[in-house]
């Protein structure tokens, strides 16, 4: 039953969303310069999918949403693409642009992402052509958690921070954000940001 098209069904599933931020003026105000940059940013999305066993669900205009079977794939996968996405050679044109720019203590360069993390059930469901999509609470917590990131870092709830090996996660920084309203789905979550070690620097947007 589970192969036959068009059914659904649940699974424990971790889901992680991206969005970039600023797109929409990086769009507005260096468009061709956007455009490179969008390739640079989905061809490190896409690599890093591949390199830790993700799927790629879909995309949402510029957002990425990822599924895993393990947090610790999904972590790991989320923190290695926030250090690409920093160690990238970025068009000059989009550098120039604030949302985008090269700061001089070293925590910022190019396209800045938010990434939400979040593990449970949800409802699995697969079309006609093969594709499988994911809906239900988790997923739907996982969106809100991404809007919570501060961009650079990854923002995981407390059901991914209890299956977390960090042996597998490149020894982010841990930063605890405490409970957040999570709106639309009506749950007050305690949430974490991990943060690449070495752009510890982004640390200081969440304390100001």
């Amino acid at each position: 039953k589970d192969d036959d098209c068009g059914d659904s069904f649940e699974v424990d599933i971790v889901i992680v969303f991206t969005d970039i931020k600023s797109s929409t003026s990086l769009w507005d105000r260096c468009g061709q310069a956007m455009a490179a940059g969008l390739r640079i940013h989905n061809n490190i999305i896409r690599a890093h999918i591949a390199d830790f066993d993700g799927y790629e669900v879909k995309t949402i205009g510029d957002a990425f949403m990822v599924a895993f079977q393990s947090v610790d794939a999904a972590v790991a996968f989320s923190v290695k693409v926030q250090e690409s996405l920093h160690e990238a050679d970025w068009p000059a044109e989009l550098l120039e642009h604030e949302a985008a720019e090269k700061s001089a203590c070293g925590a910022w360069n190019g396209i800045k992402i938010r990434i939400g993390v979040n593990v449970g059930r949800a409802e699995m469901s697969r079309d006609a052509g093969g594709r499988i999509d994911y809906f239900g609470h988790a997923v739907n917590v996982a969106a809100r958690v991404e809007g919570q990131c501060i961009p650079g870092a990854v923002c995981c709830t407390t059901a991914v921070m209890d299956e977390l090996c960090n042996e597998d996660a490149g020894d982010p920084v841990v930063v605890p954000m405490g409970k957040r309203e999570l709106k639309g789905v009506d749950v007050e979550a305690d949430l974490t940001l991990l943060v690449p070690r070495d752009n510890a620097a982004r640390v200081d947007a969440v304390t100001q």
